[in-house]
């Protein structure tokens, strides 16, 4: 990753860490992942960069310590932040 892309995206894994979690959407081995990063109060981000930036990303991430989830509990997070509930679904 070069020095403006690190300086675009640190604060992800450094300062602003707590605000964002992984989210495991496929794996193919115990270290190999596909993850989708998560800003806790906007959903899902798109990091339009080079795929290598993004494993860079990721890798950071994952080694400072945020937090991984599974995509079921992305699904329950996501419905929580947009206030969808299941007695209001089965209603409709």
């Amino acid at each position: 990753m070069n020095e403006q892309a690190r300086a675009k995206y640190e604060k992800m894994w450094t300062t602003e860490r707590d605000e964002y979690y992984l989210v495991e959407t496929s794996r193919s081995t115990r270290d190999a992942f596909v993850a989708m990063i998560v800003k806790r109060d906007r959903g899902a981000l798109v990091i339009d960069d080079d795929d290598d930036v993004f494993i860079e990303i990721v890798a950071r991430m994952r080694d400072a310590g945020v937090e991984l989830v599974t995509r079921e509990e992305d699904f329950h997070r996501q419905k929580a932040l947009h206030g969808i509930w299941d007695d209001e679904a089965s209603e409709s």
